[in-house]
């Protein structure tokens, strides 16, 4: 398709966030009238291997965003490394404004300006995250009479980001992932495809597997991160200072190792 699209559907995920993303996006049927726009927090360093990943699962058109692409319906873009992603009424900008939740890109700004531009045609899905970036923003939705939807907390692999949403907005829905698909089907009017019971194909099994290798990169980084910025504050402590970043060294080639493997696998999938 393309065309307008009916609704614009901002998803917001972080840790646990990739395999959650593709269980969600199998679901949706090909010629949904919408557009999706996803952020998931990613280092700022290197580029996304976040729409490839989708791509092999999802009917849609999975596109890394870029700065002033028309809106179309049927495509979803993906967020870029250290680009937040904001929504106009006819297309998508990227921004290098201030991190956000001290990440960009955030979920916040993609939905205050998707509540902004699309008011009630808005809808907000927040899924398995630390902490609480997208919960201020589904609140802007909430508020423009849009719709928010988020991850049930109890089965979200890191609950931080729903619970908050839900600690501050008012939810129409609070959904495992797997129902999620034919609700956002029914906005648009469309009847949803469901998630099928069926034994997993090679494919689907190696989608699993690179699922499960990128939520690791992603534990991994924010670990290494979170372990740099205690060592940044244990001045005057040389031994606990050098035990923190020998763990954030530690975590790094882990990292490293894993995104190898990632890029690999991009490389001959294609």
């Amino acid at each position: 398709m393309l065309q307008r699209p009916n609704r614009v559907i901002g998803v917001a995920a972080s840790a646990g966030g990739v395999e959650t993303l593709q269980q969600l996006v199998r679901q949706l049927p090909a010629d949904l009238d919408a557009a999706l726009c996803v952020v998931l927090h990613i280092p700022s360093t290197g580029r996304s291997l976040l729409a490839p990943i989708l791509n092999r699962v999802c009917q849609l058109d999975v596109v890394v965003a870029e700065h002033d692409a028309t809106i179309r319906s049927g495509v979803v873009y993906v967020a870029p490394a250290d680009r937040h992603l904001l929504v106009h009424a006819d297309r998508v900008e990227l921004s290098s404004g201030p991190k956000e939740n001290g990440v960009r890109p955030a979920a916040d700004p993609m939905f205050r300006s998707l509540a902004r531009a699309w008011g009630a045609s808005a809808v907000a899905v927040v899924l398995s995250g630390a902490l609480d970036d997208g919960a201020a923003g589904a609140l802007a939705v909430a508020q423009s009479g849009g719709h928010v939807i988020v991850q049930d907390p109890e089965e979200a692999l890191v609950p931080g980001m729903p619970a908050s949403a839900l600690a501050v907005s008012s939810a129409h829905d609070v959904l495992p992932v797997g129902a999620m698909g034919a609700v956002l089907s029914r906005l648009v009017g469309l009847p949803g495809t469901g998630v099928q019971g069926d034994a997993l194909t090679i494919d689907a099994q190696s989608s699993a597997v690179e699922a499960a290798l990128w939520t690791a990169l992603e534990v991994l980084e924010e670990r290494g991160e979170r372990l740099r910025r205690i060592a940044t504050r244990s001045d005057g402590q040389p031994r606990t200072q050098r035990r923190f970043v020998q763990g954030a060294d530690l975590a790094d080639e882990r990292s490293a190792v894993i995104r190898r493997i990632l890029q690999r696998e991009s490389e001959v999938t294609g």
